[in-house]
């Protein structure tokens, strides 16, 4: 849903300020949840606002997150960074909801949130230490809404694959095209 309008933004700003928020915000999002249960006032209704917060800054953490890597490793050393990358999300997307779903049985779902709280702090963290970014200016001096009707087509055409998708995939899927 958000994915293009993210983009082209994220494009024209430095991408390290981006993930840095994201991540602070995510975390103080789900930090939300094991709060308001231990308080006793945790509804679905907050349950469904974290969740959309939490995906929203999801979306501009991955689209800032491909704008930052090149510059942070070089055109030389992009491809192993990606590879390893690539490969421990995909440790994690396979191993996670088995360890989640262990460590849920465990605890409680509020309680087991609390330890992705600390991921994301962790991660906030970690983005401090590390280098700054340049944001980028359009080579062509396009307006933001000129960038927007650009890349309007090319999302809308990948549109109807979505339903093919995982819906985690949902909304970055017009950010992919």
């Amino acid at each position: 849903m958000f994915g293009l309008g993210v983009g082209v933004l994220v494009d024209r700003i430095a991408r390290r300020p981006v993930l840095i928020a994201a991540d602070a915000i995510r975390a103080l999002a789900l930090a939300w949840i094991p709060f308001a249960f231990v308080a006793g006032f945790l509804t679905i209704w907050q349950l469904y606002a974290v969740a959309f917060v939490v995906g929203t800054m999801t979306v501009f953490f991955d689209i800032a997150y491909q704008f930052y890597l090149p510059g942070l490793m070089g055109r030389d050393r992009l491809m192993e960074a990606n590879g390893k990358l690539q490969m421990s999300e995909s440790v994690a997307e396979v191993g996670g909801p088995g360890v989640a779903g262990a460590l849920i049985g465990l605890f409680s779902a509020p309680v087991v949130i609390i330890v992705d709280v600390i991921s994301y702090v962790t991660s906030t963290l970690a983005l401090l230490w590390m280098p700054a970014d340049k944001p980028s200016t359009p080579s062509s001096g396009t307006s933001l809404w000129a960038s927007l009707r650009e890349g309007s087509p090319r999302s809308s055409a990948g549109q109807c694959c979505a339903g093919a998708l995982p819906p985690r995939s949902w909304p970055t899927c017009s950010s992919t095209h």
